[in-house]
């Protein structure tokens, strides 16, 4: 059988047309394509974007300030002195882990998990000890976070993760709970009297 002649001459057309709309572009393309008509962007901008990308990494001795603020949003109000101590060794020590979610450049969320032995398991167990999470975070960073840090803790050979959070928060200390009463004191309208 030999070639469709017709077939051919309707697929030069369709190159010609192609080529009469948009230009002959086609020796910058790879494998003499036919360019996308307006490039990709003009499709629809924005729409190929998804969500927000997020950045799950080790916090850094930087990152004190925004993972303090998050804590207190969880409920745990540390003195800032013993705060700063013992962030600046537990992101140092091989047996815990502080790790941040980073999202259009600000920190916006935070998990920390200790490891230790456990003889009756007779391996490393691994415990999410704290985990926060702004309000306006972007959809997917609680899970990234989460999976994140626990797949973390199961790289290092943890046996078991429990992975409740926050269980053992204490209470806020009286000048937390005199100046959260003043705050909300002071946001309070007035009442008008007629």
């Amino acid at each position: 059988m030999g070639s469709d002649p017709g077939g051919t001459r309707k697929q030069e057309s369709r190159l010609a047309l192609a080529l009469h709309s948009y230009g002959d572009d086609r020796k910058d393309t790879p494998n003499g394509a036919i360019p996308w008509p307006g490039g990709h962007t003009a499709v629809a901008r924005g729409a190929q974007e998804g969500p927000m990308s997020v950045d799950v990494r080790p916090a850094s001795l930087q990152d004190g300030v925004a993972v303090l603020s998050l804590l207190e949003d969880v409920g745990y109000y540390p003195e800032p002195v013993s705060f700063a101590r013992t962030f600046r060794r537990t992101i140092t020590d091989p047996h815990f882990l502080v790790r941040v979610a980073e999202a259009g450049g600000r920190i916006v969320g935070l998990a920390t998990l200790s490891l230790r032995y456990q003889l009756g398991l007779g391996g490393l167990l691994a415990c999410l000890d704290e985990f926060a999470v702004v309000k306006d975070a972007p959809k997917g960073v609680e899970r990234a976070l989460r999976r994140e840090t626990l797949g973390r803790a199961r790289a290092l050979g943890a046996v078991r993760v429990l992975k409740e959070a926050n269980q053992h928060t204490p209470p806020p200390r009286a000048s937390q709970l005199r100046a959260r009463a003043a705050a909300a004191a002071s946001a309070a309208p007035v009442p008008q009297t007629a």
